[in-house]
């Protein structure tokens, strides 16, 4: 799936801000999905009572993702997105189906 907008010409992405909320012993697999889904980690808070994750991620990476959060978690894990901004699309073999 491709999410994308056209702007003056030029492709754009949307970049979604990410914030997760897991157990402890949950946030590693957490982070590691985030990292495969192409996400900057900006935040790890582990002081909490549970780890709250602050990253970056382009939305077309991140379809799926309440679904998938679960699957990752043994504790109740809670997501929130919203987008942070658009950017150019990475150049690639798919941008010439774009």
């Amino acid at each position: 799936p491709s999410v994308r907008l056209l702007y003056e010409g030029e492709v754009l992405e949307p970049i979604m801000w990410v914030r997760v909320s897991v157990g402890h012993s949950d946030a590693e697999p957490v982070l590691q999905d985030l990292v495969s889904r192409e996400a900057v980690i900006e935040e790890a808070d582990w002081g909490h009572p549970r780890t709250v994750i602050r990253a970056r991620a382009p939305l077309r990476r991140l379809l799926g993702y309440a679904q998938a959060l679960p699957g990752l978690s043994d504790s109740e894990a809670d997501a929130q997105m919203w987008l942070s901004h658009y950017q150019r699309l990475p150049s690639g073999p798919e941008d010439d189906a774009a």
